[in-house]
């Protein structure tokens, strides 16, 4: 039997296209090229609880890269550690100044991938900038999906235990889309699910969905978790959240990504809207 493998020219343009990108990924970090930006998250009042860093790319030809495409490339190019150590200096530098400021000493959620999780030095390595940016730890909150208890748990656990010893939060990003056994909710030190956008996205029209989520809401709460709500866009989809007693959202109902100066921006608003001063705590 013969094989007859078609190339089209569609594949060959996306081959050459990742192959630049993988070459232009090695150098963002020195070009800065990378950035972060922040999407609040809310009580249902209203009130900004914190954030998530969200990284981006600017690319200076192709533009705007998703971090759906770069970050598999980081990942199989071996420079994932380089970029997370990146993103959580941004990170702490950003909750530095809003300290220094007096602004704000709300924490911001940092993305992990499983491939940092699994280097035995992530946890002693975040630890140390910690100390050094001289944050409270409470303000920092590391998100992780269910792939990372698919690879090496033993590396993942002991970097877990480290940080939650110096009061590290986990959040568990994506809750739902993986295939990971719900044991690991008991086993692994977790204080926040998320769940994800692909399900408030039909939690109207779905009523299978709409009690899915109803059930990990409740199911987070028996465990002592609290739950965010990602990609929350309609008013109708934040009453239904409200009426399981989800804690926390994000999304776009409520804000977009913003930049760290329109972040800044609208913490300063929320403080003198509440009266609240900072200074002297």
């Amino acid at each position: 039997d013969q094989i007859i493998t078609w190339f089209s020219k569609e594949m060959f343009e996306e081959k050459k296209y990742l192959s630049r990108l993988e070459i232009d990924l090695q150098h963002a970090i020195d070009h800065d090229e990378l950035f972060i930006m922040y999407q609040p998250q809310y009580m249902p009042s209203g009130q900004i609880i914190g954030a998530e860093a969200l990284l981006r790319w600017q690319h200076p030809e192709y533009g705007l890269i998703s971090p759906a495409v770069f970050i598999p490339l980081a990942e199989r190019m071996g420079s994932i550690n380089k970029i997370g150590q990146y993103v959580i200096s941004q990170c702490l530098e950003m909750l530095k100044h809003l300290k220094d400021e007096n602004i704000s000493r709300l924490p911001i959620a940092i993305n992990a991938s499983f491939l940092e999780l699994i280097n035995p030095e992530y946890a002693n390595l975040l630890n140390k900038k910690i100390k050094k940016y001289k944050i409270d730890p409470r303000q920092v909150h590391i998100e992780i999906t269910e792939t990372a208890f698919s690879n090496d748990i033993n590396f993942v656990m002991k970097n877990m235990v480290e940080l939650v010893a110096n009061q590290v939060d986990f959040h568990l990003d994506d809750f739902g889309t993986g295939y990971s056994s719900l044991s690991y909710l008991s086993q692994f030190p977790v204080k926040v699910i998320k769940i994800d956008k692909s399900f408030i996205d039909l939690i109207l029209e779905d009523h299978k969905i709409h009690h899915v989520v109803g059930a990990i809401i409740d199911l987070a709460h028996r465990l002592g978790m609290e739950v965010i709500a990602e990609g929350v866009e309609k008013k109708q989809e934040l009453e239904i959240l409200n009426s399981f007693k989800c804690d926390y959202y994000q999304g776009y109902f409520f804000s977009k990504p913003v930049s760290k100066n329109d972040f800044k921006e609208l913490l300063i608003n929320q403080m003198t809207k509440n009266n609240v001063f900072l200074k002297g705590n």
